[in-house]
């Protein structure tokens, strides 16, 4: 069994939402994250990459993404101060779709990730690792 991981609120965390595309996001409540405007192809190796980044929205979120590894906190910080504004109104995610991966299909739209469209938006993972 996989030890859980406690997020606490300024975590950077890294969200891997297509095979070779990963987004980046601090925690902000305990229920809502700000993701930046930015995706990699790999892992970025620091956060320190962030620091010029625009962050895009607010998104309410399930914890039990990062206490499960599904999303990985990869480093620690004071929030910036426009977190304040991406947090007081926080997104929903897709209405009527409750599913883990919902918020990864989100990512993919807002971020114009492409190459994904026909992946269930309730699954997104489902081919991936076949």
């Amino acid at each position: 069994m996989k030890p859980r991981k406690k997020e606490r609120i300024g975590d950077f965390i890294e969200v891997q939402i297509a095979p070779a595309v990963y987004a980046y996001c601090r925690l902000a409540t305990n229920m809502a994250c700000v993701f930046y405007n930015f995706t990699s192809e790999a892992p970025i190796q620091t956060t320190s990459l962030l620091a010029d980044k625009r962050l895009l929205v607010g998104l309410y979120v399930m914890a039990y993404a990062t206490r499960e590894g599904h999303w990985r906190i990869i480093d620690q910080a004071p929030l910036p101060p426009e977190v304040d504004e991406l947090t007081t109104q926080p997104s929903f995610l897709r209405r009527g779709v409750n599913s883990p991966m919902t918020a990864e299909h989100t990512l993919r739209e807002l971020l114009a990730v492409k190459g994904y469209e026909d992946l269930n938006p309730n699954f997104p993972w489902q081919d991936w690792f076949e």
